[in-house]
């Protein structure tokens, strides 16, 4: 997939009681004015084109990683 305006960007999650990393949130970003934001509107983003954003991030992740995403109530 050939995407330049939106990516996913991955923050680790700790385990406090166990200090390592428990899995990864992934972040919606938009570039705006070569920038990395939190999109305005995230209903212009159809679920296949955001199913192919999670599946291409999935891939840069550690094997069998925990993953979360937020999604928007619309």
């Amino acid at each position: 997939m050939e995407n330049k305006k939106y990516c996913l960007l991955r923050q680790a999650c700790y385990d406090l009681e166990y200090g390592m990393v428990d899995g990864y949130e992934l972040l919606l970003r938009e570039l705006v004015n070569d920038e990395w934001q939190v999109p305005t509107n995230f209903s212009l983003l159809s679920p296949d084109f955001f199913a192919e954003l999670v599946s291409e991030a999935m891939e840069h992740l550690p094997s069998k990683s925990r993953i979360m995403v937020n999604l928007d109530h619309e």
